[in-house]
């Protein structure tokens, strides 16, 4: 099964465009753009206007995978592939990590396994066990 996840982190795709355009104009590197947007992003940096609050689009993502979840049976498994600003974006909000200093490379990001009071997780080898954001509504 494949599909697209009917979300968008900018409210006005001009103006953030045109930010977007600025960092990379600025930065030059790939990589180092991605981690400056993200971060920039989720501490409310982006031009007023431009783009959801990044705790806002956290939260639709996760209501987004939790429905999903909700038909999902016990050989389930979702697979997400998205834009390393989005990925830096939920480990910040979800996990409360921050985006790697050497940025969301090429097949990177992580596993979420949710449970009945936490989620366990796998970033980059390590695994860790957290307790769901007060706001992530999950059935248990």
């Amino acid at each position: 099964m494949a599909g697209v996840i009917p979300l968008r982190p900018s409210l006005d795709s001009d103006a953030a465009d045109q930010y977007i355009s600025s960092i990379y104009r600025i930065l030059e590197d790939e990589c180092a753009a991605a981690v400056r947007i993200t971060n920039d992003w989720c501490a409310g940096l982006t031009p007023p206007g431009s783009m959801r609050s990044s705790e806002e689009f956290a939260r639709m993502v996760a209501e987004f995978t939790v429905s999903n979840l909700k038909t999902a049976t016990h050989d389930t498994l979702d697979i997400y592939v998205s834009h390393d600003t989005w990925v830096g974006n939920l480990m910040w909000h979800w996990f409360g990590l921050p985006v790697h200093a050497d940025g969301i490379k090429f097949m990177d990001g992580f596993l979420l396994q949710p449970e009945a009071c936490g989620m366990t997780i796998w970033i980059r080898g390590e695994k860790r066990y957290l307790r769901y954001p007060h706001w992530w509504k999950v059935e248990g």
